[in-house]
């Protein structure tokens, strides 16, 4: 990244030298130069975004989908951590038991 800055750097000095050396000559080969040295500057600046951009949607970091998830999770089963005897916060100390705290029946109403 160092290497890139100073090259930004160089860059706009070229070109403040350039317009420069046309504001005191008024030869407009100088000028001429300074365009082109923006215009390549600016595409290669665009070029390089872009494969920043590119780089950054292909390499997200999310893992491709699962085959066989036809549904995703249902969200209530998310939202009901009172019915979990070991949801998180559940930290009192105590020995849970096997069994579910609400009947069998209600727990499948609820999370279907």
């Amino acid at each position: 990244m160092i290497a890139l800055r100073l090259l930004v750097l160089l860059t706009a000095i070229a070109i403040a030298v350039l317009a420069a050396g046309y504001l005191i000559s008024g030869d407009r080969r100088y000028l001429r130069w300074a365009r082109r040295t923006l215009l390549y500057a600016g595409a290669a600046a665009l070029i390089f975004f872009a494969i920043l951009l590119l780089e950054r949607l292909a390499w997200s970091g999310a893992p491709p989908p699962r085959a066989g998830l036809s549904r995703p999770v249902p969200a209530r089963m998310a939202d009901a951590p009172d019915s979990c005897p070991t949801a998180i916060g559940d930290f009192s100390g105590q020995a849970h038991s096997a069994a579910p705290s609400v009947p069998l029946d209600q727990v499948s109403k609820r999370f279907l």
